[in-house]
């Protein structure tokens, strides 16, 4: 007796700190704000569209959800729980807030008319997570994360976005997330259509795919990742069939950027304008280590484009360790297929290989 008497209790204790919905509340953001720190919102299957919450006080732009310090929040599947705003607003709001989690649901059409549609991330620490979510067909942005940012993305799908600048996921103003294992794919921006970072950023990017994404603007840089101002660590990347109609279709590094780019692949990737450059990848007035890189297959395809595989311009210059540069092209009349160097550009090239260029 005295046993089933504790069985319950437990039972009774842990039961509390768990809300479903929509069996306890009808809406996402009732459930959270409801919840106390250590509580869990399990969102069953289905497609959740109140989004009546203002983010930054009266008459700014409304969410789905808005998150409070140490509450999880886990849908039953990226597929299956969607949160839809159908472009009324932003997805989930997530500011100055530690110790939570939002796992295993969608959010898709959101909007904010200045940036952060699907997820805005700002002013939170490395105890903030992102599983297992995807984030599509938003407008200004997937993700971002700004103001001294610095959560893990794991698994997460930002796809068929657009923005103003990184389509699919921005990390601004000295931030720096930890992003593992995330796909990039077919989001659109002027600049970094599908990643984007700048001012005093320090990202971790590993084991990401980011493929297909396209400049929209003429001079934009940055197809597949822009990096302006920040030293990111890039290990273990794809980077693929990215475009742009300026500067690097798979890679752009700018305003003296740094850090370490190594073991990736960065293939397919095209600068298609007139005097564009970097079909694979274009540095200019930056210095990052590029470490066993395979840059293969990527053009330069515009007119008098520059550097199929590598544009370098101006210093100072990156560091080149036991890289492959193979089967890149410029147009025509472009040159550089491989390589183009140019303005002064002095970089360190050690035990490379370079061929097969046209």
């Amino acid at each position: 007796s005295l046993a089933l008497t504790c069985g319950l209790m437990v039972f009774s204790l842990a039961s509390a700190g768990t809300l479903h919905v929509p069996g306890d509340y009808s809406e996402i953001h009732d459930a959270v704000q409801a919840c106390a720190a250590g509580d869990t919102v399990l969102v069953a299957a289905g497609t959740y569209n109140d989004c009546t919450h203002p983010t930054e006080g009266a008459e700014s732009t409304n969410a789905c959800v808005i998150m409070k310090s140490g509450v999880t929040l886990i849908g039953a599947g990226p597929e299956l729980t969607i949160i839809d705003p159908a472009d009324g607003g932003r997805g989930i709001f997530i500011e100055n807030v530690a110790n939570c989690r939002v796992e295993n649901l969608q959010v898709t059409r959101a909007f904010a008319p200045i940036y952060g549609a699907g997820i805005l991330i700002r002013g939170v620490d490395a105890t903030v997570e992102i599983n297992d979510v995807r984030v599509t067909a938003c407008t200004d942005g997937g993700i971002v994360c700004i103001n001294s940012s610095h959560p893990t993305l794991r698994r997460v799908t930002m796809d068929n976005n657009e923005a103003k600048q990184g389509g699919g996921l921005s990390i601004e103003e000295f931030s720096s997330p930890t992003v593992i294992e995330c796909v990039i794919d077919n989001n659109i921006a002027p600049s970094g259509a599908g990643l984007f970072m700048r001012h005093d950023c320090a990202p971790v990017i590993t084991d990401c795919t980011i493929k297909n994404n396209t400049i929209t603007a003429n001079w934009g840089n940055g197809g597949g990742i822009s990096v302006q101002g920040s030293t990111p660590t890039i290990t273990g990347c794809s980077i693929i069939d990215n475009t742009t109609y300026g500067y690097g279709g798979g890679v752009a590094f700018l305003d003296n950027s740094a850090g370490l780019m190594e073991d990736c692949l960065i293939q397919g990737n095209n600068a298609a304008y007139t005097y564009s450059q970097g079909g694979g990848i274009a540095v200019s007035t930056s210095n990052p280590t590029l470490r066993r890189l395979v840059i293969a297959d990527n053009t330069a395809s515009g007119y008098w484009a520059e550097g199929g595989g590598l544009d370098i311009s101006f210093t100072p210059a990156p560091i080149l360790e036991n890289c492959t540069i193979v089967g890149n092209s410029t147009s025509a009349n472009g040159f550089g297929g491989g390589m183009s160097l140019q303005w002064g550009a002095n970089p360190t090239i050690d035990k490379c290989i370079i061929s097969g260029s046209t």
